[in-house]
């Protein structure tokens, strides 16, 4: 059986999700999860605090879901797709929205909290990188800290409303980039 707090976490997570941050209440949240406001701040000081609890639960579950690829004994190309479709699932989990207010100025402390798990995630795809290099895997002539930066510059792109509507869930736009970026526009074989 769901507490309170656990009914609160889940309906703010859907609601956030779907609507972002800035468009949903506590009372909001409060009258969807058939909680009071007095239970609601009695578990979490503010919406904000809610929104980190989320988001942290959100970046340990993604990043669980990551290592266990890089755990897998399985030729490179596989982990690729894995690592691939594993990115691909933990961008459906973050609704368009909420990527967008996270990137605002008033959700700073959450945005950097997103940014030092994702070096923390860029230093393991470059060290995974060197290692497929090293083994002929990947080209030798790929200037890696080149092909990193390229990707963080494309991932910029997240944020233009354009391309929002070209590719309108972060699952979708995240899987584009990573599939160009990694296979170019040469035909599979």
């Amino acid at each position: 059986m769901f507490s309170k707090k656990d009914l609160v976490l889940s309906v703010a997570r859907k609601l956030f999700l779907e609507h972002g941050l800035k468009r949903v209440s506590v009372e909001q949240i409060c009258q969807e999860a058939g909680a009071s406001k007095m239970s609601f701040y009695r578990s979490f000081a503010n919406k904000k605090e809610l929104a980190k609890l989320i988001l942290t639960d959100w970046i340990t579950e993604s990043y669980r879901k990551v290592e266990e690829v890089y755990e897998m004994s399985i030729p490179f190309s596989e982990k690729l797709e894995k690592l691939l479709a594993s990115k691909a699932r933990i961008a459906e989990g973050i609704g368009q929205a909420f990527l967008v207010d996270l990137m605002s100025e008033e959700y700073i402390e959450l945005r950097n909290q997103l940014f030092i798990v994702k070096e923390k995630h860029n230093h393991q795809l470059i060290d995974f990188l060197k290692k497929a290099q090293h083994n002929g895997e990947v080209r030798s002539d790929l200037d890696i800290p080149f092909f990193m930066m390229l990707a963080e510059k494309i991932g910029v792109l997240a944020a233009d409303t354009d391309v929002q509507k070209m590719m309108p869930t972060p699952a979708l736009l995240s899987d584009a980039i990573s599939r160009l970026l990694i296979y170019g526009i040469e035909a599979k074989k």
